[in-house]
C-alpha cells in the first residue's frame, strides 16, 4: 500500500473508535499519556508505587525515568491518534505494539531483579495486553487494507 505524502492528504476528522479493541485501545492511549506525563514531571512520585526508592534510584535515574515518561507521552499520543483516525495507518499499531512488549520485557526484568516490587508486574501485564490489542489491530487494519 502506498501512502500519500503528508501535505498531500487533506486534514479530515477524528472519528469516535467503532468495536470494542478501539475503545479499549482509546482508553490504554489516554492512561499511557496520563502515566507518562506524571512520570515526566514528576519521576520519583511515579516510581512509588512500583516499590523503588526514589533515593536508591538517584538523580540519573530519575532523569532517565522521566525521559521514558515523555516517550510513554509520544507513544500513547501516537496510539491515539491512530485510533481516532478516519484511516489507521497499520505500521502504527504495529510499533506501538512493539513498544508495549518491550517496556514490559523490562519492568518484568526490573522485578525479576530487585528493582521493582512485585505490584510492577501489574504493568507489565497491562502492557502485555495492550501489545496484545495493538497487535491484533494491526492485522486487522493490514487486511482491510
Amino acid at each position: 500500500m502506498s501512502v500519500p505524502p503528508l501535505h498531500a492528504r487533506p486534514l479530515q476528522p477524528l472519528r469516535v473508535p467503532r468495536g470494542a479493541v478501539a475503545r479499549v485501545l482509546t482508553a490504554l492511549a489516554l492512561l499511557t499519556i496520563v502515566s507518562g506525563v506524571m512520570q515526566l514531571f514528576d519521576p520519583a512520585r511515579a516510581l512509588a508505587p512500583l516499590g523503588a526508592d526514589p533515593a536508591t534510584v538517584g538523580p540519573a535515574g530519575l532523569f532517565h525515568f522521566g525521559a521514558i515518561g515523555a516517550l510513554l507521552v509520544v507513544f500513547g499520543g501516537l496510539l491515539l491518534h491512530a485510533v481516532l483516525s478516519p484511516t489507521p495507518y497499520a505500521p502504527v499499531f504495529l510499533w506501538v505494539g512493539a513498544e508495549k512488549l518491550v517496556y514490559a520485557t523490562m519492568a518484568a526484568m526490573g522485578v525479576s531483579n530487585g528493582l521493582y516490587a512485585r505490584p510492577a508486574l501489574l504493568v507489565t501485564a497491562l502492557d502485555v495486553v495492550a501489545a496484545t490489542l495493538c497487535l491484533l489491530q494491526w492485522r486487522a487494519t493490514r487486511a482491510q487494507a
